[in-house]
């Protein structure tokens, strides 16, 4: 299985290999990873452009890219070979976890729907630090399952090293060790303190280089919220980490053969009920399905009359404090949206195999290799969606970046100066970030007066943006034609290119 995990990954890099460093894996991942690289291979980076502190998140990963920088050269796909790494070891860490916690065919359908998630798959070679968090929090899942405590510990701590909400696993074991031994055991509660000492070091090495201990996005003055922000936070994190892409299909298996106590029998009203639960309150993800599914849950605990297996029940923890985190954040940040599904991804795992686990143990093998299926396919199916300002949810949001870079290989064989916004600007000016081979000459949007007389062309990365009018115009300096080169759409997003000239 291993060689199938690797092989695997060593796939995504054949296929997505040229993938162009885009949205944060440029906007702070590249851009911090590239100073490193360039200032002494300092741990904190504290440059003064933007993006050049990583947003004051914990650096492995990215002193890890930046030493490949130096080592293999700054290219597209040397900043795809930790990510590669990172999913190949999340798939053989899906795997363990599984066949510890359900045996050999729970961890195989376990590691293929990770796989065939779409968000994962979007993710597999994106150059940040939530594929490694995510491997490294479900080895540390495994590692602790086995009892071997203090390698849970340590792997949580590199994983808090990837990223901060790492903090959130290593709290899962400490209550873990509280609900099953009380204060008996301080050397396995105490150990698991490496994980909060990581983070203690980072934010001292920021406060040290950078002068703030947490990036001023998580902690400071809070905007005023929206009345009644608390359940669409709560619909956007939970429906999705438990119902999106098939994941409800097992959960709500498992749990109505658990009420129902149906084992290879017949099933009962209420796990009939359970089960259409999804087509009856589509789409899955609305409130009343968790809630349905949450009481189920309860219930089928208070059944059953003990607490969940030793293995899995670290994993529940993390799944909810996953899913509370992201959805109470905002109630502290300076930034009220913090609303992307990669934020949850390292809990996927937990979700996976729990769920099929529990499907494996109340239904037995055959079960589970129909629902295994039937949630993978669903996983496929999802890869073809586009989401609404997500574009690395899903592969063929993927394709959004690849539609940039024939637009920017379109813009090159024009032969004109190009105008692009600032998040654009670098895809012309930058070589290493995969878009074109030679730097291009481009101008800012809304930087400077345009030369009378001269031809340009103009990227423009959205429909209906007033700003992006308001700065093209402030640069004119005689009235323009406007000639569309070439458009490019995915989904409800689209991006074009323009020729502009001076009119006749």
């Amino acid at each position: 299985m291993a060689g199938c995990c690797i092989l695997a990954a060593a796939a995504l890099l054949v296929v997505m290999g040229d993938l162009p460093v885009f949205g944060d894996g440029w906007a702070y991942g590249y851009r911090s990873a590239r100073w490193i690289a360039t200032h002494g291979m300092q741990p904190v980076p504290s440059g003064t452009g933007r993006g050049e502190m990583a947003m004051g998140h914990p650096t492995l990963m990215l002193w890890s890219w930046a030493l490949l920088m130096r080592i293999l050269g700054d290219t597209p796909l040397v900043a795809h070979l930790i990510p590669a790494i990172m999913t190949a070891l999340a798939l053989w860490g899906t795997y363990l976890y599984g066949r510890l916690a359900g045996g050999r065919a729970t961890g195989m359908w376990a590691s293929i729907i990770l796989l065939c998630s779409p968000l994962f798959l979007a993710q597999s070679l994106q150059p940040l630090q939530d594929v490694g968090f995510t491997a490294l929090a479900v080895l540390a899942m495994t590692e602790y399952g086995h009892g071997r405590n203090t390698r849970a510990a340590v792997l949580t701590a590199l994983a808090t090293a990837f990223r901060e909400q790492a903090l959130l696993l290593a709290g899962s074991f400490i209550l873990v060790e509280l609900a099953r031994n009380g204060l008996s055991k301080p050397r396995r509660l105490l150990i698991h303190l490496l994980s909060p000492g990581v983070f203690l070091l980072t934010g001292l090495g920021n406060l040290a280089y950078n002068g703030f201990f947490l990036f001023r996005t998580y902690l400071g003055e809070a905007k005023e919220l929206e009345s009644g922000w608390f359940l669409p936070r709560l619909r956007f994190f939970a429906g999705h980490l438990l119902c999106h892409d098939g994941r409800w299909l097992p959960l709500t298996a498992g749990i109505a053969l658990t009420l129902s106590r149906q084992t290879r029998k017949a099933p009962s009203a209420t796990a009939v009920l359970l089960l259409l639960a999804p087509a009856v309150l589509f789409p899955p993800g609305r409130l009343l399905f968790l809630a349905v599914i949450g009481i189920a849950g309860l219930l089928a605990l208070a059944r059953e009359g003990r607490m969940p297996d030793p293995a899995v029940l670290p994993a529940i923890v993390f799944v909810l404090a996953m899913i509370a985190f992201h959805v109470m954040i905002v109630a502290i940040a300076p930034d009220p949206q913090l609303n992307l599904y990669r934020y949850v991804l390292a809990a996927y795992p937990a979700v996976i195999v729990c769920t099929l686990a529990l499907l494996r143990k109340k239904g037995g093998v055959k079960l589970l290799h129909s629902a295994g299926a039937v949630t993978a396919a669903l996983g496929v199916a999802a890869c073809f969606n586009v989401i609404p300002f997500q574009l690395d949810a899903t592969p063929m949001g993927l394709a959004w970046v690849y539609d940039t870079r024939e637009l920017v290989r379109t813009a090159s064989a024009a032969g004109d100066t190009v105008i692009a916004s600032e998040t654009e600007y670098p895809m012309f000016r930058d070589p290493a970030l995969g878009y074109t081979d030679e730097p291009m000459p481009a101008r800012l949007l809304g930087e400077g007066r345009l030369e009378p007389g001269t031809a340009y062309t103009l990227l423009r990365p959205m429909e209906n943006d007033p700003s992006f009018d308001s700065l093209l115009s402030s640069m004119m300096t005689e009235e323009m034609s406007i000639t569309p080169l070439a458009r490019m759409k995915r989904g409800e997003a689209v991006q074009s290119l323009f020729r502009l000239e001076p009119a006749r």
